[in-house]
């Protein structure tokens, strides 16, 4: 056990020597990329436009700044998170409550750690300072949420479209002229699935539907839906889903309790029905989305692997210039991004992932844990190489900046609840991304 042991140590040395030489030879070309003002490599030219795009440039995908370069975008999410009170008042202790010192601090640290932008949930002046996302929450159905405040709202109710507008139209005016804000995000890792969803809630979308009130514009669409599947037979509906219902006026004023979902022809339905939500969910957001803002991109929902069936993907598909997942492990999973690349057809952008590792102080970790900074910092330069070799991939998000806590866990960030650097893992990544930013300038990220 000692010997091995030992030949682990030296290993794990060998490993920080080289990076260490690399992090050396890192100074001689971290400022000779030579970029416009929003990030974007003058090499990687493509066609400018008012605000961001997204463009095929020589076989691969990227995002291209207002002036016209390609940009591969490495940012960080939740600078906002600084707000969080938990475990301390960072912000009140450290910056005094000053965004601007905040501001100027981060800044100055993602760009010495070879980061070109930023994600969602981020204090407005940042957004002055780096370019970068905007996100609103039409919806509250995200993974996340608790039972308590996770639901669904009817898609078909007029209502509820006025709702997503306002949702939209204040997302849109924060953007305001700021060319810096690169695009939108709708809502975080919603719950589509069906099983999975009832397997963690004891309900989903169309248990949501069969629920609601007789006279609701949902459960007459509901209705009407089940009337063109069964071919107008009642007794068809009564049969499958376990209902007495002896006119159409019953079948929408029952809750259908007593229908089983795991019966083959109501999963059947329920998946039919499902596509229509979607389909009228994407409606509307992208259509006041695009009306709105026509200009600037969208990246729709941010999807987590394995939660969403493709048909939702294909429904959303037709309202976005790209399509956006967290994806959960430290260590990739190509096949997922190449199964969910081949039913969309369009760019991916990996919005939200990271790993975590041990600490003395903090045992428990969101994301997957690994043993320590040097292990996350080789599976951060392992995923990102992996990934960014398939030209669809237009960048990564890692998620959170400053480190913040949930009762005993901690949500782990760049820097700890005191806002002191990770030193190691930050010095691993710092060299990861300025290699990979170096081989997209040169053409040389898909080799």
């Amino acid at each position: 056990m000692k010997r091995v042991h030992f030949v682990s140590l030296i290993i794990l040395f060998a490993n920080q020597l080289i990076f260490a030489q690399k992090s050396m030879d890192n100074k001689t070309f971290q400022d000779s990329i030579a970029v416009d003002s929003y990030g974007g490599v003058l090499s990687i030219k493509g066609t400018p436009n008012e605000y961001f795009t997204i463009q095929q440039i020589k076989g691969r995908y990227c995002f291209v700044t207002p002036e016209g370069h390609g940009m591969l975008a490495l940012g960080v999410t939740h600078l906002g998170a600084v707000q969080e009170i938990a475990p301390n008042n960072i912000f009140q202790t450290k910056y005094n409550s000053n965004w601007d010192t905040y501001n100027n601090e981060a800044e100055k640290n993602l760009r010495s750690w070879g980061f070109n932008s930023l994600s969602y949930h981020t204090n407005g002046d940042m957004y002055h300072k780096m370019p970068g996302m905007l996100a609103c929450y039409p919806i509250k159905n995200s993974q996340w949420k608790s039972d308590t405040a996770f639901s669904y709202e009817d898609v078909f109710d007029p209502a509820y479209h006025a709702v997503v507008e306002k949702h939209i139209e204040n997302m849109v005016n924060k953007a305001g002229n700021n060319k810096n804000i690169m695009g939108y995000y709708w809502n975080d890792i919603p719950k589509w699935s069906l099983d999975k969803t009832y397997e963690k809630r004891g309900t989903n979308w169309l248990i949501f539907y069969r629920e609601l009130p007789a006279n609701s514009t949902g459960k007459t669409i509901y209705v009407e839906f089940l009337k063109k599947q069964h071919r107008n037979n009642l007794e068809s509906v009564n049969s499958t889903y376990n209902i007495s219902a002896t006119n159409w006026d019953d079948v929408k004023s029952s809750s259908f309790s007593t229908t089983d979902r795991n019966k083959a022809s109501v999963k059947s339905d329920d998946e039919s029905f499902l596509r229509l939500i979607a389909r009228e969910f994407y409606r509307v957001l992208g259509t006041y989305t695009k009306e709105k803002d026509p200009n600037r991109l969208i990246l729709g929902e941010r999807y987590l692997f394995g939660d969403h069936p493709d048909y939702v993907l294909e429904e959303q598909n037709q309202w976005v210039d790209a399509i956006a997942f967290q994806p959960g492990g430290a260590h990739i999973n190509i096949a997922e991004y190449e199964q969910m690349y081949s039913v969309v057809k369009k760019p991916i952008m990996i919005c939200d992932h990271q790993r975590s590792f041990y600490t003395d102080d903090y045992p428990k970790t969101m994301w997957q844990q690994l043993p320590s900074q040097e292990e996350a910092g080789k599976s951060y330069n392992d995923y990102l190489n992996a990934a960014l070799k398939n030209p669809y991939i237009l960048g990564y998000n890692r998620c959170q900046y400053i480190s913040r806590g949930a009762g005993d866990v901690l949500k782990q960030g760049l820097l700890d609840i005191n806002g002191n650097p990770y030193e190691t893992i930050v010095e691993y990544m710092t060299i990861t991304n300025k290699e990979l930013l170096k081989r997209f300038s040169n053409g040389t990220l898909s080799e």
